[in-house]
């Protein structure tokens, strides 16, 4: 073998080894970023979203079309919409978390095929373990958009939100699927029982106690008394809560 080829097999390993190692650093910079986002999520302490912001922001200009970047994305919109107590600003902010659940499903050309052909059931049969909590949080973030639009106005999105909210895992996947089927057009009994059931086991939540006053099949004087209760736990400090009371009737 000549001096010229094992200069260049030298060069090859040398460049892999080079790229081998930068793929390695970005990995755990990615890595170390998604953990610093996990830890700032805690929607039970006051005002966390901000912080939640302030770790995605350099997540999605990095990364925007890494699923464990978008899904996240989605979830925060979400949280932020919840926090808000302008009603467009929040069905905005749904809308754009609706939208980015969207792309990263269909950021795999083999389910967007399926999609556009044969439907979103048909499409979630093929979703890769790689985009599920994607398709987790699209059904959170298209129920908390679709309540906010109108669910009758909306009624052509029941299909595609009953074939997501069936399958949707996660904090919020049982709270998506109990709103659904309480506020379909021909809702479903068993939404009021999983609704009630999370409002136990999140009794610090004040967004899905007020889901509860909504939503839930209470009667009048109930209504009245949680309505009551969660105006006196609202905290001043904490966007979640007020964007919450704002819901409430007078």
């Amino acid at each position: 073998m000549g001096v010229g080829s094992r200069s260049a097999r030298l060069a090859c390993v040398i460049a892999l080894a080079l790229s081998c190692a930068s793929r390695g650093r970005d990995r755990a910079e990615r890595d170390d970023g998604l953990a610093r986002a996990d830890a700032a999520w805690r929607p039970e302490v006051a005002g966390f979203e901000a912080g939640a912001r302030a770790t995605m922001v350099p997540l999605i200009r990095s990364r925007p079309d890494d699923p464990q970047v978008i899904w996240r994305h989605v979830r925060l919109l979400v949280a932020e919409g919840l926090a808000t107590t302008d009603p467009i600003e929040a069905r905005d902010k749904f809308s754009q978390a609706r939208e980015e659940g969207v792309r990263c499903l269909d950021g795999d050309p083999i389910f967007r095929r399926r999609r556009e052909a044969m439907g979103w059931s048909s499409a979630l049969s093929v979703l890769t373990s790689a985009r599920t909590p994607c398709a987790d949080q699209l059904a959170w973030a298209w129920v908390r958009w679709w309540i906010a639009a109108d669910p009758r106005a909306m009624s052509l999105d029941e299909p595609a939100l009953r074939a997501l909210t069936d399958r949707a895992q996660g904090d919020n996947g049982g709270w998506a699927r109990a709103l659904f089927r309480l506020r379909s057009r021909s809702p479903d009994p068993r939404g009021h029982g999983e609704l009630l059931a999370l409002a136990e086991q999140r009794s610090w939540d004040l967004a899905l106690q007020v889901d509860l006053i909504l939503y839930g099949e209470l009667d009048p004087r109930e209504r009245s008394v949680l309505a009551r209760q969660a105006r006196t736990r609202a905290r001043e400090n904490a966007p979640r809560d007020g964007g919450s009371i704002a819901r409430l009737p007078p």
